[in-house]
């Protein structure tokens, strides 16, 4: 009776026990689907990766459009070339530059604004765009473009021929100021933002000595233009970058007389800035890439990751420094930040040098 009462007492924990089992077993299919003995079922051993996700936009999968709205050997014209080659590494599409000129930019803008939204026809702007969007006329506004990366800065200066009779800024200045007029500056665009530029620092010039540095400005749509203009002694002077001219300022064509910079530059350094001579003058010229409003955010995001990548690259850093210009790798946000104070501490400006 007590063994008949055992057996009873065991025989419903064994039930239990075959009935789990059995449980387990069909969950596990076999070990097919489920982890098997000794694995761990959030990493079964010898269990596939799982998938990355594909981006939600492929791109770029054909080449891309760079337009340049400055003359060929320009600053902007350099940059642009530089860019793109860079740029191909890191995009793995080839990016071409397609030269507009035309109404100090605005050919190339309205050009890039009827283009389709995607990314692949995007522009290289400078501090110019201020200018543009400012002129009396101008169908476009900030509104309509899509700041993409800035990429680089440098200051302006003052340069004369090589043969010129003016050794300093302030022999330039002081003939000037006793003959209104009679000096001739050239530079890209008028009211583009060498001319912008130049404008501020002769309110500068006013505000310090009094007496006004009236000049004749002479626009041309490159820089590499305007500076021709001026060692063919057409100009008297002109105001362009210093990276623009240092093959012409060693060969004796050219000669700096100011630079706009915080401080001296290695590769002229015996060129004065604004700021020791008294005057408070520091400004430099920012270029970047944008392309119009409306593209896929995915999209601005590629080309300002790789766009940075390039400009970070070894080679574009090396070209950077042999023209005396800032990396100036921004955001969208930033750019677009900068091109609209810009845009605004200039009105005032563009519209005075317009009724002139």
């Amino acid at each position: 009776m007590q063994a008949r009462n055992r057996k009873k007492k065991w025989l419903g924990p064994i039930i239990l026990l075959c009935l789990a089992l059995v449980f387990l077993a069909g969950c596990g299919g076999g070990g097919k689907t489920g982890a098997g003995a000794g694995e761990s079922a959030s990493a079964p051993k010898g269990a596939e990766k799982p998938k990355e996700e594909k981006p939600k936009v492929n791109f770029p999968t054909k080449p891309i459009t760079l337009i340049c709205w400055s003359s060929p050997g320009s600053p902007v014209d350099v940059m642009s070339r530089q860019i793109s080659k860079v740029g191909e590494k890191y995009l793995g599409q080839p990016i071409n530059v397609l030269t507009k000129q035309g109404g100090g930019g605005a050919d190339a803008v309205t050009y890039l604004l009827k283009q389709p939204k995607d990314g692949y026809t995007i522009l290289a702007a400078t501090a110019s765009l201020a200018g543009l969007f400012n002129r009396e006329g101008i169908p476009f506004k900030p509104d309509d473009i899509q700041p993409i990366i800035g990429v680089q800065a440098d200051p302006y200066c003052i340069i004369v021929p090589g043969n010129s009779p003016f050794k300093s800024f302030q022999e330039l200045l002081e003939y000037g100021q006793k003959n209104p007029g009679k000096v001739t500056i050239s530079g890209p665009f008028a009211a583009g933002a060498h001319h912008v530029r130049f404008y501020q620092l002769q309110k500068i010039i006013k505000q310090k000595t009094g007496k006004a540095f009236d000049v004749t400005w002479v626009p041309f749509e490159g820089g590499s233009e305007a500076v021709a203009n001026v060692m063919g002694g057409h100009s008297v002077a002109g105001h362009t970058n210093p990276g623009n001219i240092k093959a012409q300022v060693a060969a004796g064509k050219l000669k700096i007389l100011s630079v706009s910079s915080e401080k001296r530059l290695d590769s002229f350094p015996d060129v004065p800035t604004y700021k020791e001579m008294g005057y408070d003058f520091v400004a430099y010229h920012w270029r970047g890439i944008v392309g119009p409003k409306g593209m896929p955010q995915e999209v601005v995001d590629i080309l300002y990751q790789k766009l940075k990548q390039a400009i970070e690259d070894p080679e574009f850093q090396k070209y950077i420094k042999s023209v005396e210009m800032i990396s100036w790798p921004v955001s969208p946000s930033e750019f677009d930040k900068e091109i609209r104070e810009f845009t605004a501490a200039t009105q005032e400006v563009v519209k005075a040098i317009e009724k002139k």
